[in-house]
């Protein structure tokens, strides 16, 4: 499939999203995002990451990152993330941890990582680093088999305008073979990036765009697990797939 034609789908899925939730009896987007942060979330938060590019120019862009593995045998952490935050990529990204196995630390510790690869039409990208702790919160990339339904609740963590991580519920509202769709608690500025996790623990897509950046209070866009599994495929990174649930 071609980007043009990927481009075009993405359109008439946003027209047909907004189209869907339109009720001129009901009001959806009357509230800003709840973040949570409290010791009942520290499973999704010490596997969640904030990502910072810094440039030559003195200026950063923050996005966020999902844990996805962790070899043991080579001490590496892969992180998964979405493409468009390397767009000026100049070899200075960071990752800051804030949690480490459910334990919240009293000042984030700070990683370099290394880009395996990203793509900017895809819009996603994997990352990997040596963390100086064994992680035993991970979020495996799901298997394809696994039902997402209009409705569901499920988990969007992130570091909404570049803050500390958080954990945000959203709802899905929409599924397609390119894009999830999301009410609720919809991503700010800084959440790109960030996985969408179900209640088991499994990823089932990257955060990547949002109607209302600024305030969270429009529809939330996700790339789709049949992508994220392609991109996979394409790149030869194909033992992060199928990983069981620790």
């Amino acid at each position: 499939m071609t980007n043009f034609i990927r481009f075009i789908l993405f359109i008439l899925i946003i027209i047909s999203v907004i189209a869907i939730n339109y009720k001129q009896s009901e009001v959806y987007y009357i509230k800003t995002p709840t973040e949570l942060r409290d010791k009942s979330v520290y499973r999704w938060l010490s596997g969640s990451f904030r990502i910072e590019n810094r440039f030559s120019t003195g200026g950063n862009t923050f996005g966020s990152g999902t844990l996805c593995h962790y070899d043991r045998k080579t001490n590496t952490g892969y992180i998964i993330t979405c493409g468009h935050l390397f767009k000026s990529y100049e070899d200075k990204t960071f990752i800051d941890v804030c949690y480490k196995n459910k334990i919240k630390l009293s000042t984030p510790t700070r990683f370099k990582v290394e880009i395996i690869d990203y793509n900017e039409l895809e819009d996603i990208a994997f990352l990997k680093f040596k963390p100086d702790w064994v992680p035993n919160e991970c979020f495996p990339i799901a298997s394809l088999n696994t039902k997402i339904n209009v409705n569901d609740y499920l988990w969007s963590p992130g570091c909404d305008m570049g803050c500390e991580v958080a954990i945000y519920k959203v709802k899905v509202i929409l599924v397609s073979d390119l894009f999830l769709f999301t009410k609720e608690n919809s991503p700010r500025y800084g959440r790109s990036g960030g996985g969408l996790i179900t209640n088991d623990g499994l990823c089932v897509g990257i955060c990547v765009r949002s109607t209302d950046p600024m305030n969270g209070n429009g529809l939330g866009s996700f790339v789709s697990l049949s992508r994220i599994h392609l991109y996979c495929e394409d790149i030869g990174l194909t033992e992060l797939l199928n990983i069981p649930k620790q």
